[in-house]
């Protein structure tokens, strides 16, 4: 007897939409977090068309769809002249947008219907420190750091299931624990980024922005409010300095100082892709198996990928375990292949887009403006949204 089909380690947006997944396939799932609360400030905001599609196959689509920003349009604007605006009605989708929503609510919409289904549980305060298999099935040991139902902190656990899922990050300890290496190096580039209130007059058009000065990427957020990333010369510790309410109108002419700055975070980017997606009866999903630039939300979007054709492999897997290698196989293949080729266009944008100084920034320029008054311009939109990615969710593999 197994305390679940599938542990999920981890209970991020990737590792919630797994436990979902996993019991509309009927598998009962447990889910393992080391945090006691979930995020509460925005971080990810961007969620793609072949998403939006996992998404309703999972009959979620209409609640996401309710608390974000529906992007039907964006504009490219260079130092003096706008480049190119567009829409995005070329998307080979049903859904001909983005949707710019916050991961905090992403999570609450995730974890509300996770607690409307009696076949998962969220463990929070659950640490994992070890791994073991046990013939059919592995056993997962950890430590509480904090237990509201059964026990102290501090107190030990050992759960055992059939398979696991690791959604615990780029620091993931289970993909330590199986031995998987995590290949790729940090990039120079540094970032920050702000959510203000939005007084651009854009409404839900998304604006991106390339300066001399550096790059800003603006999209539309729920609660009239509005997200800004901007490329540093070198990193700026968040809330240190008043550098977004400086830098904001002289890049793009927002005078963000004069409303309210609703959260800040500086960051550094990076490339990392782990030598394979599953071992030893665990799948590994999101930023435990690949980091990549955050341009257009690539990251997380391959990780919900990833969530899918994890819970289907383990479903066919326990089905028979005849398949175990052939479907593993596919498995490791399918999405290391998606997320390297998601990691290329997402480096190749990030560096053609935020790179700095009066030379490339007219380039730049010149380039951008072919392109978006092109054959080429349905391309480069098919790409900033994952329409073309290959194997962006089940219904591509068909």
């Amino acid at each position: 007897m197994f305390d679940a089909d599938v542990i999920i380690v981890g209970a991020g947006p990737v590792g919630m939409l797994s436990a979902l997944l996993a019991k509309k396939a009927g598998l009962p799932a447990v889910i393992l977090e080391k945090n006691c609360e979930r995020v509460r400030n925005s971080r990810a905001i961007g969620i793609t068309p072949p998403t939006l599609e996992i998404l309703r196959d999972a009959g979620l689509d209409r609640k996401f769809i309710g608390k974000g920003v529906r992007v039907f349009r964006s504009e490219i604007r260079g130092k003096r002249a706008c480049l190119g605006r567009t829409d995005f009605s070329c998307f080979r989708s049903d859904f001909k947008f983005i949707l710019a929503i916050p991961q905090n609510i992403t999570e609450s919409i995730l974890e509300e219907e996770i607690e409307k289904n009696c076949g998962i549980r969220i463990l929070r305060g659950y640490e994992v420190t070890g791994l073991s298999w046990n013939g059919p099935g592995l056993i997962i040991k950890g430590r509480k750091s904090r237990d509201f139902s059964s026990g102290p902190s501090g107190e030990n656990f050992e759960l055992s299931s059939r398979f696991a899922i690791a959604c615990d990050g780029g620091k993931s300890i289970m993909r330590e624990l199986i031995g998987v290496r995590f290949i790729g190096a940090p990039y120079k580039d540094t970032f920050i980024m702000g959510d203000f209130g939005d007084n651009s007059g854009w409404k839900d058009e998304a604006r991106i922005f390339v300066t001399p000065r550096g790059s800003v990427e603006s999209f539309p957020l729920p609660g009239e409010k509005r997200r800004y990333v901007l490329r540093t010369p070198y990193y700026i510790k968040e809330n240190t300095t008043d550098y977004l309410e400086r830098e904001i109108p002289k890049r793009c002419g927002v005078e963000a100082g004069k409303v309210r700055k609703y959260w800040e975070s500086s960051f550094g980017v990076q490339h990392y892709l782990a030598e394979r997606f599953y071992k030893n009866r665990v799948f590994l999903c999101g930023d435990a198996a690949h980091l990549m630039p955050p341009i257009g939300g690539q990251n997380m979007n391959v990780g919900f990928a990833d969530a899918e054709l994890a819970v289907w492999a383990a479903f066919q897997m326990i089905r028979d375990e005849r398949n175990i290698k052939k479907t593993a196989l596919f498995y490791s293949t399918i999405r290391r292949k998606s997320a390297k080729s998601a990691a290329s266009r997402a480096g190749i944008l990030m560096k053609a887009g935020t790179s700095g100084g009066f030379v490339w920034s007219f380039i730049r320029s010149v380039i951008g403006f072919i392109i978006m008054h092109s054959i080429f311009k349905n391309f480069a939109l098919s790409v900033a949204g994952m329409i073309n990615l290959p194997y962006r969710n089940m219904a591509s593999y068909r």
